[in-house]
């Protein structure tokens, strides 16, 4: 019996690229558009269908429904999408913020992913294309700084914290300083006590200095722990 090279198959091959597109496009899109791959196709779908509820969205992607009301909730949370309740669930509706967030990400795979795709080799066999495009994917997420088989870098794993959108109280700021601070706390689900605001922020200043320290502190603080609340919902 001739033993069968699982990886010179299509099969196998299709699978590869697959999982390595996948990982190009949500690395890109964490470190140059700020937000995941999950994240963007969902505010990709509600913007060709201008509103849509979660389960027609989910049908649309092919994602269970709760995954994609997870990430409608983080879109939400951070104003990418407005959710208006109707007798067949929430009706989901790009805000000016998503539509700024799908032309970020947009730029992001223009500037580094879609060369990727460039294939010179016209006379080539479809297995072939598949392995110029595998190995032009893996190529590019080594430049950018991720193996396919390497855990996070450093430098990307401080990307992923800073893709987690922490929302920041002076941009929620409203005439009230404490609502706006309250206001960050019930989004991220991280707390602080009196004893930390005294020693990081403090109340000498303006209310724009006051919050500009506490982005700064809480950011410093309890990013690491925010990403990781945030990497169970995506």
């Amino acid at each position: 019996m001739k033993v069968l090279r699982f990886d010179a198959t299509y099969l196998y091959k299709v699978h590869a690229l697959a999982n390595v597109l996948d990982k190009l496009f949500d690395q890109t899109l964490r470190e140059y558009g700020g937000l995941s791959l999950s994240q963007f196709m969902l505010l990709i779908t509600v913007a060709q269908h201008e509103t849509i509820n979660q389960r027609k969205a989910a049908h649309f992607l092919g994602l269970s429904p709760a995954a994609i009301k997870r990430q409608a909730d983080i879109a939400k949370r951070v104003h990418w999408l407005e959710a208006k309740q109707t007798v067949r669930g929430q009706a989901l509706r790009l805000t000016p913020q998503g539509k700024n967030a799908i032309e970020a990400g947009l730029q992001a795979l223009e500037q580094h992913v879609f060369q990727v795709f460039d294939d010179s080799e016209r006379e080539a066999t479809l297995i072939q294309h598949l392995d110029v495009l595998l190995n032009n994917t893996k190529g590019a997420l080594k430049a950018n700084g991720q193996s396919g088989d390497r855990k996070v870098n450093k430098r990307y794993e401080r990307m992923i914290i800073m893709s987690a959108q922490i929302p920041k109280a002076r941009k929620l700021y409203r005439g009230d300083v404490n609502a706006a601070v309250i206001a960050v706390q019930k989004i991220t689900g991280i707390e602080i006590d009196p004893k930390w605001w005294a020693a990081n922020v403090g109340n000498s200043g303006t209310s724009e200095q006051i919050l500009d320290r506490f982005d700064a502190a809480y950011e410093r603080d309890f990013a690491a722990k925010i990403a990781a609340k945030q990497s169970t919902n995506t």
